[in-house]
């Protein structure tokens, strides 16, 4: 999918080890949470930048991440929810608590003496306004003990406005995660772009300073129906949330792309990506709640809407 862009202004958890991998192909590691194929830059620097596996031991995949040593910065993160999934979230439901909340430095991320930010290195962002916000996040990966840990790596983090983080992103991976539950499936990426006019790096006491996003994404895919897509794009800076803000939110598919010089889904069937990547989604599809505490339970699936 591509196109034409508009300038942007104690509980003792064992936790499953990660898998090391800069490289995807067709039967490489993660491969399960990209089955329409990794996105793909037309415009990073390649020398820069490495595809982190995040998997369990026996290969199922957790999420696969794109960083940016140069930016010290995740770019996206795609990952697979459904509706087994989001009903194990719901019976684990792990206590952010008991893992301390802090994130380890990333071992997947090296090259050439490159140190990997570590949760200090974020110290001081509350006092810009800003969170540590997950590119995968920690509560869509509940629904394992150890998918839930391996979110919680400073290469899955980017410098995010608090209230975003916690107000309309939030209530946009509630849906994010209604839509797992109601439609069985989905494919998600999230990521950032890094446009004209971004507020100051987080300066690091060794390495590249840490890029604060201009901009974040999300584009969900379900094969349901046919194959269906919504996306949307906002600005990293306070909004009022809601339903109302949700919906202005949500872009087209093309948009997204362009923005973040990506070809999200380029393995995707030649003719479900044209008739949906210029397509503004179906609200009737993607119904929109404005609350972000959605947890899928036998008793949402009986009363979900079709």
């Amino acid at each position: 999918m591509s196109g034409g862009w508009k300038s942007l202004g104690g509980l003792a958890v064992a936790v499953a080890l990660l898998s090391f991998s800069n490289t995807l192909g067709a039967a490489e590691p993660c491969a399960d949470q990209v089955p329409y194929g990794a996105p793909v830059s037309h415009s990073e620097a390649p020398a820069y930048t490495q595809n982190l596996c995040k998997r369990r031991d026996d290969g199922v995949g957790y999420y696969l991440l794109r960083y940016d040593r140069a930016r010290s910065s995740p770019l996206w993160a795609a990952y697979h929810l459904s509706r087994s999934k989001m009903l194990a979230a719901a019976a684990l439901d792990p206590d952010r608590a008991v893992f301390g909340g802090d994130f380890d430095v990333d071992p997947q991320v090296s090259a050439g003496g490159y140190r990997a930010p570590s949760d200090d290195d974020f110290t001081g962002v509350g006092a810009r306004g800003l969170a540590r916000g997950h590119l995968a996040p920690a509560e869509a990966l509940s629904w394992d003990y150890g998918a839930y840990a391996a979110s919680f790596v400073t290469s899955n983090v980017a410098p995010q406005n608090q209230r975003l983080n916690g107000g309309l992103w939030a209530q946009l991976e509630g849906n994010v995660r209604a839509w797992a539950c109601r439609r069985g499936t989905v494919y998600v990426v999230t990521g950032v772009v890094h446009g004209a006019g971004a507020p100051a790096p987080l300066p690091r006491d060794s390495g590249p300073p840490i890029r604060v996003p201009t901009h974040l994404f999300k584009v969900v895919y379900t094969p349901a129906d046919g194959g269906r897509a919504i996306a949307f794009l906002v600005e990293n800076r306070d909004y009022d949330g809601g339903v109302a803000a949700l919906r202005d939110a949500a872009v087209t598919i093309d948009t997204v792309e362009a923005a973040a010089g990506l070809d999200l889904f380029p393995q995707l069937p030649a003719r479900i990506a044209d008739a949906l990547e210029g397509r503004a989604a179906d609200p009737a599809f993607w119904p929109l709640v404005e609350s972000s505490r959605f947890n899928c339970t036998r008793s949402t699936l009986q009363a979900r809407a079709e």
